[in-house]
């Protein structure tokens, strides 16, 4: 048997139990077939690429317009240039205030965070759509905190009372947060106690420390009261409303690539599907090159083509590094998965986010397949992510 590795075992985690009994929407037999090119121009477009950028200064108004459209923006520590969450933000919108996410989080409250795909930052306005996640937490974490119930009773509780009198704070600033047992995953137990804690939806990320460290608080100082008093949807309704955001941002997918965007149940999604078939939200389409059935948004632009991401020749830079994890430009993919499905692809433009190879210089590497290209994007400066100054920037791929 395989060894399950830690992404399959936080699939697991965040999707709940898998099959349902293997649910599949109804289709008719003849469906609209695609080119593989106009579904790679629906998703660039749906992800927000087909768009010009923001003439003026990019504010609060501008990301929240993007992370409503995307559905969610994964968090990193990964720093090669810049915290890798602010680069899908650079690729869309251009340069912007280096506070602006940080704002939006913690001050203004335009944005939460939770396990959407992995640790998110997503709209507080869908907050109420997670709680069934919330709720399933406290039987999928039960046999790490039942370990510290047995060894230390009320200690859970403790905690909870302790973040509530001094919030907002760290797990590391608890008066008895005790040991850790290993460098990484050897949490102490102070520390399992607040991210279950924060996992079951009664403690909240208050904000991020310049150590990327979260402080956290109880729910009810960092949701807004008018999103905590909405009303709590169902089960299937939660699960219907995220399928139609996952299906907008992507314009058109698998019902795989739908279920991977939040780690939904398969069969969940596969019912979602179907009910938003009916409806007319979603068409069953097919791609060419693809083995699986897709579906297209309806309203799905189809652009004729995506504009590259590229400055003007005066402030092409060659002074780039290589994008990190999550630093890609795109909202949930790692660099690895990104390359892999741009070597797929085996064309001159990003697969997963609409950059370009420029013309005045070869930054390419010869694979099986094809050119394969990755996005490197400039580094940041002090106050703001800013256009590169030099000649030579080329703004896609490279490998």
């Amino acid at each position: 048997m395989t060894k399950p590795t830690a992404a399959s075992r936080a699939r697991e985690m965040l999707s709940g139990s898998g099959d349902l009994g293997g649910y599949r929407p109804e289709v008719p037999a003849r469906v609209p077939i695609l080119s593989a090119s106009a579904a790679r121009r629906i998703a660039l477009a749906a992800q927000g690429f087909a768009e010009p950028r923001p003439a003026g200064r990019v504010g609060r108004r501008e990301l929240r317009r993007l992370v409503d459209r995307i559905g969610l923006i994964q968090i990193d520590s990964v720093s090669t240039l810049v915290r890798a969450h602010e680069l899908p933000a650079f690729a869309r919108l251009g340069p912007y205030p280096r506070t602006l996410i940080k704002d939006s989080t913690e001050r203004h409250r335009d944005l939460f965070e939770y396990w959407g795909h992995a640790a998110c930052l997503m709209p507080i306005r869908t907050q109420p759509l997670w709680r069934w996640r919330m709720h399933a937490m406290r039987d999928r974490e039960r046999r790490w905190v039942d370990r510290i119930q047995r060894e230390r009773p009320g200690y859970v509780d403790a905690v909870l009372a302790e973040v509530r009198e001094r919030g907002p704070i760290t797990a590391g600033e608890l008066s008895d947060g005790g040991a850790a047992t290993g460098p990484w995953w050897g949490w102490a137990d102070g520390k399992v106690a607040i991210e279950h804690l924060f996992s079951i939806g009664e403690l909240s990320v208050a904000s991020r420390r310049n150590t990327f460290e979260r402080a956290y608080d109880v729910t009810e100082r960092v949701i807004p009261g008018a999103v905590l008093a909405a009303a709590t949807p169902s089960l299937e309704d939660a699960h219907r409303e995220l399928v139609r955001i996952v299906s907008r941002a992507l314009g058109i997918a698998t019902r795989k690539d739908i279920a991977t965007y939040f780690y939904l149940a398969a069969a969940r999604v596969s019912r979602s599907i179907a009910e938003l078939v009916e409806l007319g939200e979603l068409e069953p389409v097919m791609v060419d090159g693809w083995s699986d059935r897709a579906y297209l948004a309806a309203g799905a632009a189809r652009v004729a083509s995506t504009p590259g991401r590229s400055w003007p020749r005066s402030t092409r830079s060659s002074s780039t590094v290589p994008a990190s994890n999550g630093s890609s430009g795109c909202a949930t993919e790692s660099r690895s998965t990104h390359r892999r499905r741009s070597a797929s692809t085996a064309t001159t433009s990003c697969h997963s986010c609409s950059a370009r190879r420029w013309s005045g210089g070869s930054t390419s590497r010869r694979t099986g397949r094809g050119r394969a290209w990755s996005c490197r994007l400039p580094t940041a400066r002090s106050a703001s992510i800013e256009r590169p100054s030099r000649r030579r920037w080329p703004t896609s791929c490279d490998s």
